[in-house]
């Protein structure tokens, strides 16, 4: 009885490529080694997306373990996010009432939180607003491209109760 042959996760060894076959054959050797680089560098890809999960893992966890020292001790914690001041921002305050902006100036992305926005609500919920009447409708620059006057979001900003 013969045990199997144990193989690689993507089948490089075949029945009919036997080791006295290879020794000649450069383009499957060729082959061989360009599957294995590829592989190896998606592999690396996800080390490197998982080492910074685990980074934003391990400084979440620190904030979290001074967070409850200082519970220990009766200190007030402090939360790291600064204070959400709707509508006020240096950026916005700069900007001409004829000027436009786009839903990305607007609203915050799940993968962009540190950006500075203007609204702290999601995209979905401004669209849904839009659609309702309780946002101003944007106007149509192009096919492709949606936006709105600053002056409209400044008085929508002075009428709405989010400040």
């Amino acid at each position: 009885m013969t045990t199997p042959q144990k193989r690689h996760p993507f089948n490089l060894t075949s029945p009919f490529l036997h080791e006295e076959s290879m020794n000649g054959n450069d383009k499957i050797c060729e082959f061989k080694i360009q599957l294995l680089e590829r592989e190896m560098a998606r592999l690396r890809r996800c080390r490197a997306l998982l080492d910074h999960e685990i980074e934003e893992c391990a400084g979440e966890i620190r904030k979290l373990e001074r967070e409850r020292a200082a519970i220990k001790e009766g200190k007030p914690v402090s939360d790291a996010r600064p204070a959400l001041v709707v509508g006020q921002s240096a950026w916005f305050d700069k900007l001409s009432d004829d000027a436009f902006l786009r839903i990305s100036n607007l609203v915050r992305k799940p993968s962009r939180r540190t950006e500075e926005v203007l609204l702290p609500f999601s995209a979905s919920a401004l669209w849904r607003m839009v659609s309702d009447g309780r946002f101003p409708q944007p106007i149509k620059l192009s096919a492709r491209i949606t936006a709105w006057r600053v002056r409209d979001i400044r008085s929508w900003l002075q009428r709405s109760d989010l400040q």
